[in-house]
């Protein structure tokens, strides 16, 4: 299964090699933009504003990749046992984790 953050993180990914390249050959935005299929206003707008690639979207995290992660594997152990846990009761445990 393909999540949308892996996704994101290869377009991410590939506007950066875009960036660099575009960068390191001197290329026209036009030709890069079109040649990698990226809009060739976005790698306008990276190019002006480098920063934008170490900005993050949407709200900070409270949990932690291995929190989050402690959390889904005890939901699913409880289920395999026969016991799955309804949105409130994951809530629940999430409010004692964090």
């Amino acid at each position: 299964m393909v999540t949308a953050t892996s996704e994101m993180d290869k377009e991410f990914e590939a506007l950066r090699n875009v960036y660099n390249t575009v960068k390191r050959t001197g290329d026209s935005i036009r030709k890069s933009a079109k040649m990698f299929g990226i809009p060739e206003s976005t790698l306008r707008s990276r190019l002006k504003n480098p920063d934008l690639f170490d900005s993050k979207v949407g709200h900070p995290t409270i949990f932690t990749k291995a929190e989050e992660t402690q959390l889904a594997e005890h939901c699913k152990n409880m289920a395999s046992l026969g016991y799955g846990y309804c949105m409130y009761q994951v809530l629940e445990l999430a409010s004692r984790i964090g």
